[in-house]
Formats: C-alpha cells, sequence, structure tokens
C-alpha cells in the first residue's frame, strides 16, 4: 500500500484534467508579490517587535470587537440553511470595503466556500468511473459528515456541509463528466476565489493594533457557554501563518493545471490490481517498485504525466506562490517564536519554545530554497545535496514520468540458505528476498534541472535520502517522491 498514497498525493499536485483537444488555461496572476527588499523589510520590522514586545496588558473579549463585527456574528449564529449561508457570505463580499480589520477577517477566511457550492455533486460522474477512487473519496466524505454529527451538531456547520453537497440552484445542476471539467473549474473559479482572500488578508496590518476572533464562529452555538477560551488575539504572527497557508493552496493550484492527469484514475485501477484490490485473480506476491513503475509505462499511460499548454506559466506561478507563502511562514515565526502574549493570543508562542532551534534551522533553510541554488544538509551523515528549486519549476520535465527508475533490483524474488543444524548436518532453506525489484537506478538528467551536481543514476537515492534527513528538506522531497518509488 505505500505506493497508492503517493499516487493521490501526485494527483493533488501534478495535474492538468483535459482531452487532447481542450487547452488547459493558464491561471490568471493578479498578486503584487513581495519583493526581496521589502521581504527583507518586513523580517527587520518583526524583529524589531519582538525585541520591544511585552505581556499584552489587555484580555481577549468581546468588549474589543467592533459593532459590524458583533452585528455580522449574530446573524452567522442564527444560520440554520445552506442558502442562509450562502446570502450572508455573498453581501459579506459586497461590503468588504466598508467593513472594520475583524470582519474583514472574518470575511476573507469565509468566502472561498462559495465556491465549493455543491462540491460533491458537481464531482460524481468524474469520480464514480472508477469504483476505487469512487469508494476512497465517498468514504471520506461519510467520515467527515459522521465527525461533524458527532463533534460539531450545530445548525451553522450543517448549513456549511449543506452547501458543499447538496445542488440548489440552477448553477449547481452543471457537473464534471470527466477530469478536464473538474480542472477547469478550479483554475478558473476557486483559484481567484483564493487570490483573492490572500490579498484582503495581505492588505491588512495588526503590527499595531490586534484584533479579536470569536471561536464562537467555528464552533457554532453549541460551544464557550462559558466564554472560557472563546475569544483570542489575532495579530501579526497570526496573519502571517493565514497567509501562507493560502499561499501554500494556491500553488497546489497552479500544479493541478501543469501535467495531464486524463488517466490517472484507470492507473490507480491497474496499480490497486497489484494489491488485490477489484481483482480475484491476483497473486499473492508483493508489489515492489519494478511491478509499479512497469503499469506507469504502459501504452496506454503514454500522456499521462506529461506537460501540457501552459503548463510551463502554471508551475512558474506554483513556485511563485510557494516562495511567497515560505516568506509569510519566515515572517509567522519571526513575530511568533519569542513573543509574550500571556496565553490571549490564537497562536501561543510557549508552545514553540522546546522546538526555537529546529523551527529556526527550518525557516532559514526554507528561505535558502526558495531563494535559488542552495545546499542541504543532511542531519544525520552531514552529506551535502545542491538544491535548485527554482530552475525546476522555471523548467518543469515535459514527462514526469521520466523520473521513474530506470534500474531495479535483479535477483530472485526467493533464495535458499543452508541451515547449520545440533546433529552436524545442514538443511536447505528458502526465504524471501524482500530487495527484489526495487528501484536502483534512475536517469540523472531527469533530475539535473533540481540536483545540477548528480553525475550519476543511483545518485537519486542518496538525494532523496539527505533530503529526508533534513529539516529544510520537505519541499523538493514532496516533489519527487511519488516518483523516486524508495
Amino acid at each position: 500500500m505505500r505506493f497508492i498514497l503517493p499516487l493521490v498525493l501526485t494527483f493533488l499536485s501534478f495535474s492538468v484534467l483535459a482531452a487532447e483537444k481542450s487547452i488547459p488555461p493558464a491561471v490568471s496572476e493578479t498578486y503584487v508579490w513581495m519583493t526581496d527588499a521589502n521581504f527583507k523589510q518586513e523580517k527587520t520590522l518583526a524583529h524589531s517587535r519582538m525585541e520591544r514586545a511585552t505581556a499584552s496588558s489587555h484580555e481577549a473579549n468581546d468588549q474589543l470587537t467592533s459593532p459590524e463585527f458583533k452585528e455580522a456574528r449574530a446573524r452567522f449564529l442564527k444560520i440554520e440553511s445552506a442558502q442562509e449561508l450562502k446570502k450572508l457570505i455573498t453581501e459579506m463580499n459586497t461590503n468588504y470595503n466598508t467593513y472594520p480589520d475583524d470582519l474583514k477577517l472574518m470575511t476573507a477566511m469565509l468566502s472561498p466556500i462559495l465556491k465549493f457550492k455543491a462540491f460533491t455533486y458537481k464531482i460524481y460522474p468524474f469520480l464514480a468511473k472508477e469504483k476505487i477512487t469512487h469508494s476512497m473519496m465517498l468514504s471520506q466524505v461519510q467520515n467527515i459528515a459522521a465527525f461533524m454529527n458527532m463533534n460539531l451538531p450545530t445548525a451553522q456547520w450543517k448549513a456549511g456541509f449543506d452547501l458543499v453537497t447538496i445542488p440548489a440552484d440552477e448553477d449547481d445542476l452543471i457537473r464534471f463528466n470527466n477530469a478536464y471539467d473538474l480542472q477547469n473549474y478550479l483554475v478558473r473559479e476557486v483559484y481567484p476565489a483564493y487570490v483573492l482572500s490572500a490579498q484582503r488578508i495581505q492588505a491588512l496590518n495588526f503590527a499595531k493594533k490586534s484584533v479579536v476572533w470569536d471561536n464562537k464562529i467555528f464552533y457554532g452555538t453549541a460551544s464557550f457557554s462559558d466564554n472560557l477560551n472563546r475569544f483570542q488575539l489575532i495579530g501579526e504572527g497570526e496573519r502571517y501563518s493565514i497567509l501562507a497557508s493560502l499561499h501554500y493552496s494556491l500553488s497546489d493550484l497552479c500544479k493541478f493545471s501543469a501535467y495531464d492527469i486524463n488517466e490517472f484514475f484507470p492507473l490507480v485501477r491497474e496499480v490497486a490490481k497489484l494489491f488485490g484490490y477489484d481483482s480475484v485473480f491476483s497473486a499473492v506476491d508483493g508489489v515492489n517498485a519494478r511491478k509499479i513503475a512497469g503499469v506507469y509505462r504502459r501504452a496506454q499511460f503514454a500522456k499521462l504525466f506529461t506537460l501540457r499548454k501552459n503548463g510551463d506559466h502554471n508551475m512558474l506561478s506554483a513556485f511563485r506562490h510557494m516562495k511567497e507563502g515560505s516568506r509569510s511562514l519566515s515572517l509567522a515565526w519571526t513575530e511568533l517564536r519569542d513573543r509574550t502574549d500571556n496565553g490571549q493570543n490564537f497562536i501561543r508562542s510557549a508552545i514553540f519554545t522546546p522546538f526555537t532551534q529546529i523551527g529556526d534551522n527550518q525557516v532559514e533553510g526554507m528561505e535558502n530554497v526558495v531563494s535559488g541554488k542552495t545546499s542541504i544538509r543532511s542531519d544525520v551523515t552531514g552529506e551535502i545535496l545542491t538544491v535548485d528549486l527554482g530552475a525546476f519549476f522555471a523548467n518543469p520535465p515535459q514527462d514526469l514520468k521520466r523520473m521513474l527508475p530506470v534500474g531495479f533490483d535483479d535477483a530472485p524474488n526467493m533464495q535458499n540458505y543452508k541451515v547449520s543444524m545440533k546433529n552436524g548436518k545442514t538443511q536447505d532453506v528458502q526465504f524471501r528476498n524482500y530487495f527484489s525489484g526495487r528501484a536502483t537506478n534512475w536517469d540523472v538528467s531527469a533530475y539535473k534541472t533540481l540536483f545540477p551536481d548528480l553525475s550519476k543514476g543511483n545518485d537519486v537515492s542518496t538525494a532523496m535520502k539527505i533530503l529526508n534527513q533534513s529539516v529544510y528538506g520537505m519541499m523538493p522531497a514532496m516533489i519527487i517522491q511519488p516518483f523516486v518509488m524508495l
């Protein structure tokens, strides 16, 4: 099963879902990126604020929220249907520019949900084409519904769930009949909604004055009857954390539009057969990298994971959002690591105290990874790996399948061994060779943009080891993991 999850992650990270005649749209960049000078200035200001920070002299409470926020909250907590929720968020979007900061924050965080209206209904025809993926996704939604019914049994949560699952308007009846319909919708509708939220969060500034957040908005009416832990302060650290999360999601959406995965679900079906799913004829012989790679390379999957028109543009946008997210995370860490908050803030800096050194190293490493060619050091062996993440996204592979292993351990599945017996004789015993079929070599040219110093194919396994042993090797590791097959 260890190859199934990477396949699903690959689906989420690398895709353009299109028929041959359809051209995947290019994402429209309207976001104003943080320049190197801006980032340096913001980090200096964040350090300065932390050096002179003192414990909050006031307690987060409802008296610090604006009248507009109180009015919107009251309406939100009376919601009993999906249509009421849609109406409120639509009004909040329309009146956004007239709001104080606390209500602007609430609006920016809630507004993208409208783009997921009737989403599970719309996506059903596409997911239902393959039993295994349909079953996986259906089970996931059912688990969410059960969790919500037990832990969040409020009318507001039920309204949100209904908004996402039940068609109520004529537009909700436009369904995703194939992979391209889904990709097209996410790039043209969901991506701009997330960009708008990011732009709104970017324009806010809580450096001089934090705003108060009411957790009752998230948990609903059946919560915080005594107001304990209900109200918390949102400062610059929280704002940058939200911004980082939005940009990482935007990066995923851009990658989603770059590669052809029109045959992805059939691929999942064929790989699942190797594990015995959907097949009564499968033998219990283990599933290794050689078998998985063999499925990838079948003629029916020739176009799978190939770069489509506008894919290079969207991959470059993906990197820009990744860079912006990493810089926002760095600024969030700078604001949070030494903040004295008396437990009033939404993110309590005290939880980071035992991990300050690790956090410093990880943030610094991520800054270096997204800023250009850099070196990543294994925390275990001290080995060094040169990584150029920007070059990989600026010159993305034409076919991601080239990153698959090309060499495998060819030793037989079963081996014999002579066991010494107490009577002085030996007995032949057959045992499983668990290394048979493992990946041992790769096409080094497919990895040259990402790892410019690699000289031979089997260096890829060393590169993967170094990434896994580094606190900041996660981003490049996630890119190659589904294809390295180690």
